[in-house]
């Protein structure tokens, strides 16, 4: 299926990648004991898990990928790493962690770590500035 998109929305939304953006904001760890009223203990995770929007369509390319946000009326244009990183998110219904992003990276790219790390932080910027990922932290991972 071929998606023709007008080249004034492309300009206007083009998520290509244009330079590097390291981020701290992903370095939450461990899990986090809370109180419930009972008095037992609820442990929950503090990192953050990456989740998709809902009201987005996807279509592939050799060259990256196309997103319809149907409720806005917006078309963003992905490179091929920003991509890889939405296929990994979207094959993740329950979240990842940026960690796993790069982990699935580094099976497609021949990059160092660190410079696929840059590149996910900053994709994921972009992506949740545009409203396309949102994070999800404090999941119920054990009520014993």
């Amino acid at each position: 299926m071929s998606l023709a998109i007008p080249q004034e929305v492309s300009q206007k939304a083009n998520l290509s990648f244009e330079g590097r953006f390291a981020s701290s904001a992903f370095q939450l760890t461990g899990p986090q004991a809370l109180g419930t009223a009972s008095g037992d203990k609820v442990k929950t995770e503090t990192i953050p898990k990456w989740i998709m929007s809902s009201d987005t369509h996807t279509t592939y390319a050799e060259d990256g990928a196309v997103l319809v946000d149907f409720k806005k009326g917006l078309c963003y244009r992905l490179n091929v790493v920003a991509a890889r990183i939405w296929i990994t998110i979207e094959s993740s219904p329950d979240g990842i962690t940026v960690g796993g992003i790069v982990d699935a990276l580094e099976t497609h790219f021949d990059v160092g770590r660190q410079q696929l790390e840059e590149d996910t932080s900053h994709w994921l910027d972009k992506l949740r500035r545009f409203g396309l990922v949102h994070q999800r932290i404090g999941q119920i991972v054990d009520s014993s």
